[in-house]
């Protein structure tokens, strides 16, 4: 199980449905339909009407694609792994080597 840490309420079996919700409603951009211009999460997930028209990742926001916004693009999609948490079955969070170290610092010190 993998779960999204913008959207703990929300759980994924594979992670790679969680990486498609973390960019679909997080990196804040979209496909553009150069013929009609509409913007869509993905882009495979499009109306019979755009079908077979390019489309241009976008940011959502501004309609643009600037430089800028491209490496801002690549740093989340570099940075997308930190967004997501793995879980074991039953939704306990899977406990990585640095946050053992942690959990058994705090009870060193606390005794």
């Amino acid at each position: 199980m993998h779960r999204c840490l913008e959207c703990p309420i929300l759980s994924f079996e594979r992670r790679s449905l969680c990486e498609r919700h973390v960019f679909e409603n997080h990196s804040g951009c979209g496909y553009e339909c150069t013929v009609y211009h509409r913007v869509f999460n993905r882009p495979n997930n499009h109306s019979g009407r755009c079908v077979g028209n390019e489309l241009l990742l976008r940011k959502k926001a501004t309609r643009t694609y600037t430089e800028e916004e491209a490496e801002e693009h690549r740093s989340f999609i570099r940075n997308l792994h930190q967004k997501i948490e793995a879980m074991n079955i039953i939704g306990v969070p899977h406990l990585n080597a640095s946050s053992y170290s942690n959990i058994t610092e705090c009870a060193t010190k606390s005794s």
